[in-house]
């Protein structure tokens, strides 16, 4: 899970976690499908709880804490649930700590790591292709000016275009005079 999301070495105890948090409340055959959860508590497991791990997260920041023109989220990674809390556990990507709120919106499709890492693959690449630029030969530029002089021709032929001299630099009024 961790390396799918592209979290850090240092997450993999948080991965761990939410792994066996979803075992517990998986059914199983040999508990005649129940949970482990559900047969230990012998309450039903509630599962609108459970998120993708490693999700965009957005928490809410109070307006105590932050002044009114300061963002009213942070966007953070979903890291799992926290025991004995009712809340989230969370990696804020700006600030770099681990933050536990209940008061989050979650957005599962998307991993904001996979993204990052996207971005330093495609610069990576682009690195790669700006050293191997392919040399054009002189027969290719001869034929495009060829191509691009007979299409001129055809176009004043048609009266489609009509060549215009360049006027000089300097702006002329509309009686003739010159602006200096």
């Amino acid at each position: 899970m961790r390396f799918h999301v592209g979290l850090l070495d240092s997450f993999w105890a948080e991965a761990v976690n939410h792994a066996s948090y979803l075992i517990n409340r998986s059914p199983s055959t040999v508990l005649g499908f129940k949970s482990a959860k559900e047969v230990w508590s012998e309450k039903p497991v509630d599962y609108s709880k459970i998120r993708v791990f490693g999700c965009s997260a957005y928490v809410h920041i109070s307006s105590d804490e932050r002044s009114k023109l300061k963002p009213k989220s942070t966007h953070c990674i979903f890291l799992g649930f926290e025991k004995e809390v009712k809340g989230f556990k969370l990696w804020d990507i700006n600030n770099r700590k681990k933050v536990v709120s209940r008061d989050v919106v979650f957005d599962e499709t998307v991993m904001p790591l996979n993204k990052i890492e996207s971005r330093r693959e495609k610069k990576d690449n682009a690195e790669i292709k700006a050293t191997k630029i392919p040399l054009i030969s002189s027969d290719k530029l001869r034929w495009s000016k060829l191509s691009k002089m007979s299409n001129l021709m055809v176009l004043r032929k048609k009266k489609s275009i009509s060549i215009v001299h360049q006027l000089g630099i300097r702006w002329s009024k509309k009686q003739g005079r010159l602006n200096r």
